[in-house]
């Protein structure tokens, strides 16, 4: 260093420059590479000793003197070093008081508070965003896990718009994984395209390829929120609020001083393509991934000391700061954006009035507590009039009571600082609120909010029905111990390269009303699949893996759901808002299944009461466990709509169906027409990346998907049949022998029936996951029983045992 910058730094130097010449002596290391007389004076030490020029008492003087150098100069590197540390905390600790460094944590805090002075008048435009998906490890409460996320965020950004504008977003993705985003709850009038709903609407968008979506905002307000619709790709962070100002502002009756969104979401530190794959295998019915906790607006803080085995550093993580102005009316825009639990949303010692429900604006009813499903919103507005304090919680409580199994990491409350604002608007430090929370019973069942009261501002009756559809929703264990969901008897399969939208534009322009032949309705088969007008334009879909209810023509479906599950199902309908007829415990009122099984369509009544004059319009209504749920939806959209419950895991699981509404409009002209661009991600590489695992990941593909279905074994699967006497553990007839066994293999081969009263066949081959030791258990499934069998141990390897009977009559 210069003399004259040593001379400037004063005695910190001069200390430094004492001590330099014995330094300089004792370790060559120290010294910058440019030095030349004194590191040629120790080489020429160093070699002395060496020839032994050098006699052992000047060694050992050189040694001592070195030793003691080397002490005193460690020393003041020491003190130097910690002079400089407490220098920077100083200088950390000012500078964090300044109000310019609290631009980052304010920003975090303030990103989902709507602009004030946004102009809802301004005429229609064209807003546009540039998305760029991408992988990026994050600890959102502590624990470090990677994150998707848009332009490196999490969640992703805000979209706010006019009634009437048109978003153009392009996304490209740089994720790992194929993606895609659903714009939930928006109509998408003439864009079915722009959807965003993979294997329906779209192929997926392959790592490195790019999307546009363009699509109007037209007679619609409110809030939304969009998310990634491939595989449980929202769950790791793909997804963000978007708000629609109404071009009539009158129809938010309460006024308020500040607008902002709340996310609530379940929230796992394992990453969902290994939670997925997991809950799908064999023998996981009714055992949803439990979450670990939860987040708001994507912030939490966890206490490390009590999660076992995970990167957790909580130092800068916290928890969202809401901060309202004092004596004001505030808007709180409510939306769960988790993939399993509901939440009862609460803010300690203030009750709120309920002003819109799923972007339908409606008559104030006041409460204290909002219990929401996933995918649901409400917007609510709260008086910040508390004379005592001026900090609160704000809880989001999980109903864990819906909760099959058990996390021991799990924290169901997660919160957030109401911290009041004097006029200025610069809050108080956010100190941990001392508030008082509301004294409520613990919900022992997922129940959604009793909405019967409230009144849409907006006054429409509904329109008689035209038909009613039932919807049989429960979850079946079949073949290979595999639970899946079900609406009547299909369970959903996306094709990834082929989605439905495209097939049905292809059967129109071939003229080809049936690609395959749809199936008569029967009481397997409840709802009709297509119409019966012999003149409608339809398209056979495989009801095994997709149904597909069609329409021509502008009619009104009333939608009878009833659910024999043990759990609640939020039944999310893409495209379109429904009329909330009614629901209830247990099965459908007797009315109303009449109207089914062929007695006169009663327009008037759709219960036991009169149908409302002004029911709630929603896009996302949870019927509830054992229970039935009534909608009633115009159809008037062209295109293909899903619907499908908002458990991520259930429509993984298969519990979605599709409505093809208007038909005879989708392929004519102007119709909807399918960029190129769009047809091109449909052959390009990687597709498949992140999506779910077949069922065949678990016993191969022996014909068809469904084990027994018919078809033969894969070509190239080696099928080894091996059978044991099963009368000790499912109370049935022996069966055993080589003749039996080669009974068993020809049914394995092509779905014909086992003659003999049980059997129990083991399969080895590529594609069979891996046998696991169970209790023993026998499980009666659709054909044939599932032997859970600890008794016959794993010593054949790799393999699973299965056992049949003739209960069903075939394998």
């Amino acid at each position: 260093m210069e003399d004259k910058e040593r001379r400037a730094n004063g005695s910190q130097y001069a200390a430094l420059d004492q001590e330099a010449p014995e330094a300089e002596h004792c370790k060559e290391d120290l010294l910058p590479a440019e030095a030349s007389d004194s590191a040629s004076a120790i080489d020429e030490s160093d070699q002395e000793e060496n020839i032994g020029l050098l006699d052992e008492s000047s060694v050992a003087r050189t040694k001592r003197h070195c030793g003691a150098a080397r002490r005193r100069s460690v020393f003041l590197d020491c003190a130097l070093l910690g002079l400089v540390l407490i220098i920077a905390l100083l200088a950390t600790l000012v500078w964090s008081r300044h109000p310019d460094s609290q631009t980052a944590t304010a920003d975090r805090h303030r990103k989902y508070v709507l602009d004030p002075d946004w102009d809802s008048s301004a005429v229609p435009r064209v807003r546009k965003y540039h998305w760029t998906i991408k992988d990026v490890e994050l600890r959102p409460d502590g624990v470090k896990r990677p994150m998707m996320t848009i332009n490196g965020e999490f969640p992703g950004p805000m979209i706010e718009c006019n009634e009437g504008d048109t978003l153009l977003v392009e996304v490209h993705n740089e994720a790992v994984n194929s993606t895609s985003i659903h714009w939930h709850g928006l109509y998408q009038n003439g864009t079915n395209f722009m959807d965003g709903t993979v294997g329906i609407t779209q192929c997926p968008i392959p790592p490195g390829s790019s999307m546009q979506y363009r699509f109007g905002t037209d007679n619609q307000s409110g809030t939304y929120w969009y998310h990634a619709h491939m595989a449980m790709q929202s769950s790791d962070g793909l997804f963000g609020p978007l708000i629609i100002h109404p071009r009539n502002a009158s129809l938010q009756q309460l006024e308020y001083a500040s607008d902002r969104v709340i996310m609530v979401q379940d929230y796992y530190h394992d990453l969902t393509s290994a939670l997925l794959p997991r809950y799908l295998a064999p023998d996981n019915e009714n055992a949803e991934p439990v979450p670990d906790g939860g987040l708001i607006n994507g912030m939490n803080k966890r206490d490390c000391n009590a999660i076992r085995g995970r990167d957790c550093d909580s130092s800068s993580a916290e928890r969202a700061v809401l901060g309202l102005q004092a004596n004001k009316k505030h808007r709180l825009r409510i939306i769960n954006t988790g993939a399993f639990a509901e939440f009862q949303v609460k803010m300690d010692e203030h009750v709120f009035a309920v002003t819109e429900v799923d972007g339908t604006d409606v008559v104030p009813a006041y409460h204290h507590r909002l219990n929401i499903h996933p995918a649901q919103r409400y917007s609510i507005v709260v008086n910040t009039n508390i004379t005592d304090r001026t900090s609160f919680w704000l809880r989001a409580k999980m109903v864990t009571a819906c909760f099959a199994e058990e996390n021991p990491n799990l924290e169901e409350e997660v919160r957030a600082i109401v911290q009041y604002t004097p006029a200025s608007g610069k809050a108080d430090a956010a100190d941990q609120p001392s508030s008082t929370d509301w004294d409520d019973r613990v919900d022992m069942q997922c129940l959604d909010m009793n909405t019967t009261e409230l009144q849409p501002v907006e006054k429409m009756t509904p329109p008689p029905p035209d038909t009613l559809i039932y919807l049989r929703a429960n979850f079946e264990i079949g073949n290979w111990r595999l639970s899946r969901g079900f609406f009547n008897s299909s369970s959903w399969r996306p094709s990834l390269s082929s989605p439905t939208l495209h097939r049905l534009l292809t059967g129109h322009a071939s003229n080809n009303a049936s690609l395959l032949p749809p199936p008569t309705p029967s009481h397997h088969h409840p709802s009709k699949t297509n119409d019966d007008d012999d003149d409608d334009v339809v398209v056979g879909f495989d009801t095994g893996v997709e149904l597909v209810h069609q329409t021509t023509g502008i009619q009104t479906l009333d939608v009878l759901v009833s659910n024999f599950d043990d759990g609640a199902h939020p039944l999310h309908l893409h495209g379109y808002k429904y009329f909330v007829l009614g629901s209830g415990h247990g099965y459908p009122p007797a009315s109303l299944l009449s109207r089914y099984h062929g007695a006169a369509l009663d327009t008037t009544t759709t219960t036991t009461t009169t149908t409302p004059s002004n029911p709630l319009r929603r896009d996302t209504a949870s019927v509830e466990a054992f229970g039935w749920l009534l909608v009633r939806v115009v159809a008037d959209n062209p295109g293909v709509w899903a619907l499908h419950c908002h458990i991520g895991w259930h429509t993984e699981a298969g519990m979605l169906m599709q409505f093809a509404t208007r038909v005879d409009d989708v392929g004519l002209s102007p119709g909807i027409r399918i960029p190129d661009e769009h047809l091109a991600l449909c052959t390009a590489d990687g597709l498949d990346k992140g999506a779910a695992p077949p069922d065949s990941t678990w016993f191969g593909d022996f014909g068809g998907g469904d084990f027994g279905g018919g078809g033969g074994a894969a070509a190239g699967v080696d099928v080894e049949v091996e059978v044991e006497v099963v009368s000790p553990v499912l109370g049935l007839d022996e069966a055993a022998g080589e003749a039996h066994a080669a009974e068993v293999a020809q049914a394995l081969h092509g779905g014909e029936a086992v003659e003999h009263e049980a059997a129990v066949v083991f399969v080895r081959g590529a594609g069979v996951a891996e046998h696991e030791e169970r209790p023993q258990e026998r499980r009666d499934v659709r054909r044939g029983v599932a032997l859970q069998d600890g008794e016959l141990g794993d010593e054949r390897g790799e393999g699973r045992l299965f056992a049949f009977g003739r209960e069903e009559g075939h394998v």
